[in-house]
């Protein structure tokens, strides 16, 4: 700030001026840690969606559902069955550090990834744009949807087996009863 050579009197609300010049010694220290996926949970799902909030470390910008991939427990990636109902949004009152991601299928239940494309965002306070790196979040889904007959086909005894048969298509895996009944007792 400075007082000497122009004609600004730099002075208090009681009418006091500054006598010198003011030099403020400063250290301006740049933001070089690109933004993190930090966290990945597993929060609903319904026929067709599962719902994961995902944190990140730093307010972010450019963060779309096409930055992310779900992968299955081999690392093998999941195809959205509705990919038009994948949606990310921030979550309000997060300040911009957790998001909400919609997921174009609903999972059964067991252990996935949630898989951030390497540069998919940046620093959205920073003028260095730092990018992300790829990073790999594992997360599990509790099933809470109850399975459902999706196809029922009926065999009339054919005269080798001697048995009429009737075979069931579910919505998603079943496992055997452990009484030794079937899935359909």
């Amino acid at each position: 700030l400075k007082t000497k050579g122009t004609d600004l009197d730099v002075k208090d609300a009681w009418g006091n001026k500054m006598a010198a010049d003011a030099k403020l010694a400063t250290t301006i220290v740049a933001d070089v840690t690109p933004p993190e996926m930090d966290g990945v949970t597993y929060k609903k799902q319904d026929k067709e969606t599962t719902t994961l909030e995902i944190s990140v470390s730093e307010k972010v910008e450019g963060f779309t559902h096409g930055d992310l991939v779900v992968l299955d427990s081999d690392g093998d990636e999941v195809s959205a069955s509705k990919p038009a109902k994948n949606n990310l949004e921030e979550k309000a009152d997060s300040n911009g550090l957790v998001y909400t991601y919609t997921f174009g299928k609903s999972l059964s239940g067991g252990n996935y990834k949630l898989k951030l494309k390497a540069n998919a965002v940046t620093d959205k306070d920073n003028k260095v744009a730092n990018k992300n790196a790829e990073t790999i979040i594992p997360f599990t889904v509790t099933d809470k949807l109850a399975p459902e007959v999706s196809d029922a086909v009926y065999i009339q005894d054919d005269g080798v087996t001697k048995a009429d048969t009737i075979f069931v298509t579910y919505s998603e895996k079943m496992s055997q009863a452990t009484d030794g009944g079937g899935v359909l007792n």
